[in-house]
């Protein structure tokens, strides 16, 4: 049934077609998630590999297939939309929701200090970086304070002075210390994400 619906919606970049999507998918005993409407009034963003848009406090947002890293600043609330079966405050969500155009800007990764892409935001809770290992390479780096480490393809080894950790399916994240000189390595090629306060 979904694939004959979305036949007449086939454009992922159409909001038809996610709403359509969502109807069927989600739809129970005859009651469609109100929340479906939505779509019509967020920006559609179709992110390609190594892309990424920051957002900042009270921009509503979602993510509709695929894989991405999300990172976010030390906060104590998370404001949910009603999307999801969890707790819903909607006095609280509507006081600090931005109810204003926005226009996403896709940050691509800037190459340098060593790392493939470091994506500048204004954010200053956090950079995102990552490493595009080739089959063999290495790639040192000195850590400033605690930083996460987190593969998303395929092996790679982090090496610091007293101990290494094999990233790979399964164990994919690594946090590693401050004031430490590490080595990242790959026998078969690897992307690794770095996680750090600047």
């Amino acid at each position: 049934a979904l694939e004959q619906v979305l036949e007449y919606f086939p454009d992922k970049a159409d909001e038809d077609y996610w709403a359509a999507k969502a109807a069927i998918s989600f739809t129970k005993d005859n009651n469609i998630d109100r929340g479906i409407f939505s779509i019509y009034l967020l920006n559609i963003v179709h992110l390609k590999k190594g892309e990424a848009v920051y957002q900042a406090a009270g921009l509503p947002h979602a993510y509709l297939e695929g894989q991405n890293v999300e990172i976010m600043a030390n906060s104590d609330n998370v404001l949910r939309g009603g999307l999801t079966t969890k707790h819903i405050d909607v006095k609280e969500l509507l006081k600090h929701v931005k109810c204003e155009a926005t226009y996403p800007q896709i940050l691509s990764g800037e190459k340098k200090e060593g790392a493939d892409g470091i994506y500048t935001t204004q954010a200053p809770d956090f950079q995102l970086s990552y490493f595009q290992l080739a089959k063999g390479e290495k790639v040192n780096f000195n850590t400033a304070g605690t930083e996460i480490l987190l593969l998303t393809d395929g092996v790679a080894t982090v090496t610091g002075s007293n101990q290494s950790v094999l990233l790979e399916t399964g164990t994919p994240a690594a946090v590693v210390v401050g004031g430490e000189r590490m080595e990242l390595t790959s026998e078969d090629g690897a992307t690794v994400f770095r996680a750090v306060k600047p």
